[in-house]
């Protein structure tokens, strides 16, 4: 087990411990002289399951409580939880995929890639504000130049202005502002129910 190597190689490891009835198994028994902690470990598989049980404590006593819990453990466990037909190294099959299967794969990943990107980037263009406009605004941006007065921006928005699709909205070339020629929701006048405007 690739499990014992490991072990063997940690500088707590100081001897194997047995263990009958089961195999595979691996067992060590490691000591960690700072800490005065002294373990009884087994590692063994069952079907295609790997146990692990350990017990440690501050006195060299634990060894027998460890291979009764380990066979406990191993008794009690399922003969698999997997069946063994499904096991890869018993299906006959590579566990790598198809070429042509994992090429389609990768085709149909870039593909569904480059439209979510397409779609993203329309999204980010549309919420570009418009181009400058040709108009021009005072440095507290309250009034735009008609080219002979000042007018304000609170009363008229520039007639070439550009406006958002319902016009409630203009452009002043940095900001998006509230048409003053388009009332506002409460002061808009519902329509008549009468087509001819009678009451």
């Amino acid at each position: 087990m690739a499990f014992e190597a490991s072990t063997k190689a940690d500088p707590h490891y100081k001897h194997s411990d047995q263990l009958s009835g089961i195999d595979p198994y691996y067992g060590a028994h490691v000591v960690d002289s700072s800490t005065n902690v002294i373990a009884d470990e087994f590692f063994f598989v069952k079907g295609n399951d790997l146990f692990f049980v350990a017990i440690a404590s501050q006195a060299d006593d634990v060894l027998s409580l460890t291979v009764s819990q380990a066979k406990a453990q191993y008794d009690s466990a399922p003969p698999t939880t997997i069946p063994t037909s499904d096991w890869p190294e018993n299906n006959g099959h590579s566990s790598l995929p198809d070429p042509g299967t994992a090429s389609a794969n990768i085709f149909f990943a870039v593909l569904v890639l480059g439209v979510i990107g397409f779609v993203v980037v329309r999204i980010i263009r549309g919420r570009k504000p418009p181009a400058a406009v040709a108009f021009q605004m005072s440095e507290d941006r309250n009034y735009w130049w008609d080219g002979q007065i000042w007018r304000d921006t609170s009363q008229q928005a520039p007639p070439n202005a550009h406006r958002s699709n319902d016009e409630a909205l203009w452009w002043d070339g940095r900001n998006w502002r509230p048409n003053p020629q388009v009332p506002g929701p409460e002061q808009r006048q519902p329509p008549s129910t009468d087509p001819h405007g009678q009451a």
